[in-house]
């Protein structure tokens, strides 16, 4: 049993959706990939693998069926560091306005690095220091997912599908 274009049409808000979500769980872990599917029962999902698994799922002679429809994959990728402050200037503005201290920069080290010594340096709150990162890491999640066409990537899946 194939599944049909229609039954991808018909549930392509909820397929987006997951879309959505299974890019953002790419984002906060690199390693995985996350496998977007519609199966026989018009339910959307995705699926967690390692990231360049080849492996897939069998249902032998079961009408059940998953057509998968893109993975979503950031290996290699750090939203925060590659994405999100894409420069020392920037990251050293945003962690001024944050931490009311000039960012101490040394060019043998990473900006992560740099902010915690800074912390570190300056008497502040590490663990306030850390919370800021996954606070940022996750408005540069919701920034890189708000801004991606996931209409136009199912649209190229299945033109691919033909």
């Amino acid at each position: 049993m194939k599944i049909s274009k229609e039954l991808i049409e018909k549930n392509r808000e909820q397929i987006i959706e997951k879309m959505k979500e299974a890019d953002a769980q790419a984002y906060r872990f690199p390693t995985c990939e996350y496998r977007v599917y519609i199966d026989s029962d018009g339910d959307a999902g995705y699926e967690e693998w390692a990231a360049g698994d080849n492996a897939f799922l069998s249902f032998g002679d079961s009408e059940y069926r998953k057509a998968y429809l893109h993975t979503f994959c950031h290996q290699f990728y750090d939203v925060l560091w590659d994405g999100w402050f894409t420069s020392l200037g920037d990251f050293a503005e945003e962690f001024r306005k944050k931490f009311g201290v000039e960012l101490e920069s040394d060019p043998n080290n990473t900006m992560a690095e740099d902010g915690e010594n800074t912390i570190l340096k300056n008497g502040l709150s590490v663990t306030n220091w850390y919370e800021w990162l996954d606070e940022q890491t996750e408005e540069s999640i919701n920034w890189f997912v708000g801004e991606t066409d996931y209409d136009m990537i199912l649209d190229y899946s299945l033109e691919v599908e033909e």
